[in-house]
């Protein structure tokens, strides 16, 4: 003891203590944060649920009454249109680009716009681009009701893509899906065949872009597959999806430059309005890759390559070009080779379709979101519409 320095020494003896009990405080409330929102979140579906026995039959949930099923109406994907100049929808071919998880369609217009004018600068071809956007992923207004599962969003896809073939009747339309979207682009095109088209491809569909697909999960997704069927996996992303919204504007667009290793300022922005807005964008993502790892299975029925097998073996389908990176979690080189594998069999004396490979080297998953990548991958496909000289329906009937 110093009679000089008592109450010095018990000031800095109680900073210390302080700054070590905000630490442990701060430690504790990190790890027990995810099962704090977990048990909020069953109480709040405990409260939705107690509100749906007692409230007066004139309270409505979602525009529906007490005692009826809670089912929102069926939403359309969402379609942004490229047109092409001067000339109407009919008169030229279309180019409809199936995004893959998240399904927002501003993060793919760079890519559309860029097939469209590749088209033109090469070909000198007029066409009218699409994008289509999941119902999942709404922009403009919150989620309503439960996330649908992949096979549901692919049938209402592959209705929006009838209408499309319908209005291009003459040229026919070029499919491209992206990730996920070239499964949902494959089933789409089998059920058509399955329902007797006799058109080539099946109602105008003229060929076919799998690009960087998400066919068949494997061992390198399987603890994300794990994550993303578990209860605590939608909890956790819920917990990030709402702390994601709470965030500064600025903080976000730094998140997204950062770390989403987005580049184009239309592309942050879109970022800022979907996933800064609203919560439900990440969490339609987790809830929506659940039904994809139990749809694509190894070895089953419903994964891409069986879908894409049987369809190698009916002389309607279109000549397909399949693009893969050398370094892609989702669409892994071992996929690539086995795609290479399929393709280069052929498909039997009977017919002279040909189809292609290519391979994009470093480029990413994700190539949509980098200007360069965009622009290379749309100078692939139009190549790939040179080699196999698309016959249109209007040229065939001619």
């Amino acid at each position: 003891f110093d009679p000089m320095y008592p109450r010095a020494c018990c000031k800095l003896r109680r900073s210390v203590q302080a700054f070590w009990t905000l630490g442990i405080l701060a430690g504790v409330g990190v790890a027990l944060a995810p099962f704090v929102f977990v048990l909020l979140d069953l109480g709040g579906a405990s409260l939705r649920f107690f509100n749906a026995l007692v409230l007066p039959p004139a309270f409505s949930v979602y525009g529906f009454r007490r005692g009826e099923a809670i089912k929102p109406p069926l939403a359309e994907p969402a379609v942004l249109e490229f047109p092409a100049d001067g000339r109407t929808a009919e008169d030229v071919l279309g180019v409809v680009v199936v995004p893959g998880n998240p399904g927002i369609p501003q993060f793919y217009s760079k890519f559309a716009q860029d097939i469209q004018e590749e088209l033109l600068a090469t070909r000198g071809l007029q066409s009218h681009a699409y994008v289509l956007g999941y119902p999942n992923f709404p922009t403009g207004a919150p989620r309503v009701g439960p996330v649908a599962r992949i096979d549901k969003e692919a049938a209402r896809l592959g209705a929006a893509v009838e209408r499309l073939a319908a209005r291009h009747g003459k040229e026919g339309l070029v499919l491209v899906g992206q990730s996920i979207g070239a499964w949902c682009v494959l089933r789409h095109i089998r059920e058509v065949l399955r329902g007797g088209s006799d058109n080539a491809g099946g109602k105008g569909i003229v060929a076919v872009v799998l690009a960087t697909p998400f066919l068949e999960y494997d061992e390198g997704q399987a603890m994300l597959g794990r994550l993303c069927c578990s209860w605590w996996g939608h909890s956790l992303a819920g917990l990030v999806a709402n702390f994601l919204v709470a965030l500064p504007r600025f903080v976000q667009a730094f998140c997204a430059v950062d770390y989403g290793g987005i580049v184009r300022e239309e592309d942050v922005e879109a970022v800022l309005q979907t996933f800064g807005r609203f919560p439900h964008h990440l969490e339609s993502m987790v809830a929506m890759a659940k039904s994809e790892f139990e749809l694509l299975v190894p070895n089953s029925s419903t994964n891409g390559f069986a879908v894409l097998q049987e369809l190698l073996q009916d002389s309607r389908f279109p000549p397909v070009l399949a693009l893969y990176a050398r370094v892609d979690m989702w669409a892994p080189w071992k996929h690539a080779e086995r795609m290479r594998g399929m393709l280069s069999r052929g498909r039997g004396a009977r017919s002279s379709v040909k189809d292609y490979f290519v391979d994009l080297g470093d480029m990413k998953h994700s190539f949509c979101l980098v200007p360069d990548q965009s622009r290379q991958v749309a100078k692939h496909v139009v190549t790939f519409l040179d080699c196999v000289q698309i016959r249109t329906p209007a040229a065939a009937a001619a």
